[in-house]
């Protein structure tokens, strides 16, 4: 009998401790869009705003709107990873350590490296992704002691109720200008010595985004065959929520969609929900779908997506190195062209490019990094 408890807890052990494929293969199919994104922003010649409905293209807007994705689901399963972390062992004062060292990091890094490449300054600070969810971390490890009830509560609160927050603009003059910006209202502060703080990231609804994560992450436990078909159902019924809520143009969203020049244009309008603050309707437009991929995903990982497994077991490792070979292709232009020009640089702006040469651009990065990243998961399946 002692033998058979023995046995059953080594079993269960085994199932917490064992990665969940389908969660490294949507992190990973995410952090190859997000390459994407951050090759387009760098060197696509683009003058208007991609969603700029009245400049855009369909292509470009595509581009655009396919990496809206990222942030979301990052920050979703960053949730979800902080739940699975919990279960395989840690205590709560082992969570909140974890999550307040994590987080600093993950601002430090936001601030001193990812700023670097945004900005193109030594100076200059963007509040991004990295940051985000650094401070929501550790916003987490004061909610982590609360029942999972009270965070789905705040979850559900932050992320549904939040555009109610859209009508109130605080005077720049006010010294809550600035703490307001941060939770809601992005913006850019000019501070001395040349500084400027562009605050990007709100923290809300982001924050509510990961407590949803971390109650969510209750079904990752569950049995493959019944989670699966559990995460398929939430996942349509938060993508149908979108197309209900978005089609009645009452709330969700501070710009309604509108008709357009054609009804291709009419859905790109449709889609092009706000990011800065993301919108209740962004994040069901964007979890909605991701966490339907997941349940397929967890069903059954094609062949075909097996690689991105390599990215999505160390997606900051990628978040940063992608960074990294941004720049050595960014180098790589710049010395092609001097070349070509007897060492002598155009007057024009020779690193901006076509969305063929932005596309060409991302596959160089993802191909150059894959080796890297298969080697070091080859390492880890032996270990």
């Amino acid at each position: 009998m002692q033998n058979i408890e023995c046995a059953a807890q080594y079993k269960v052990q085994d199932k917490l401790t064992s990665r969940i494929v389908s969660i490294d293969a949507l992190r990973g199919i995410i952090a190859v869009i997000m390459a994407l994104d951050h090759m387009r922003s760098t060197i696509h010649s683009f003058p208007y705003s991609p969603t700029d409905l009245t400049h855009t293209t369909f292509l470009i807007f595509m581009t655009r709107w396919i990496t809206h994705f990222c942030a979301p689901v990052f920050i979703f399963l960053a949730g979800v990873s902080i739940f699975l972390s919990e279960q395989r062992g840690r205590t709560k004062k082992e969570m909140v350590k974890y999550l307040i060292s994590r987080g600093i990091i993950l601002i430090l890094l936001d601030v001193v490296f990812v700023s670097r490449f945004i900005t193109s300054s030594l100076t200059d600070i963007d509040l991004g992704v990295l940051w985000a969810i650094g401070v929501s971390m550790i916003i987490f490890s004061g909610l982590i002691w609360l029942s999972k009830k009270y965070i789905f509560v705040f979850g559900v609160i932050i992320v549904v109720a939040h555009n109610l927050l859209n009508g109130i603009n605080i005077s720049r003059s006010s010294n809550f200008h600035f703490i307001w910006s941060i939770f809601h209202s992005p913006d850019i502060f000019n501070l001395p010595y040349g500084i400027d703080i562009q605050v990007t990231y709100c923290l809300i609804p982001w924050v509510g985004v990961m407590a949803l994560g971390y109650v969510f992450g209750q079904l990752m436990v569950l049995e493959q065959t019944k989670r699966s078909k559990i995460l398929i159902y939430i996942g349509l019924g938060i993508t149908c929520s979108f197309f209900v809520l978005r089609g009645l143009n009452l709330y969700g969203d501070p710009t309604p969609w509108t008709l357009q020049k054609n009804s291709l244009f009419t859905i790109l309008s449709f889609i092009n929900c706000e990011k800065y603050p993301a919108s209740l309707l962004y994040l069901f437009m964007t979890l909605g779908p991701s966490i339907l991929i997941l349940g397929l995903l967890d069903k059954k990982l094609p062949r075909v997506l097996q690689p991105v497994l390599v990215f999505g077991r160390e997606p900051l490792r990628f978040y940063l190195l992608h960074m990294l070979m941004i720049g050595v292709f960014i180098g790589l232009n710049i010395m092609i062209v001097l070349i070509l020009n007897g060492g002598h640089a155009p007057k024009s702006d020779f690193i901006h490019h076509g969305l063929m040469g932005v596309y060409l651009g991302w596959i160089f990065i993802v191909v150059s990094l894959y080796p890297l990243f298969k080697r070091g998961f080859k390492k880890k399946e032996k270990a």
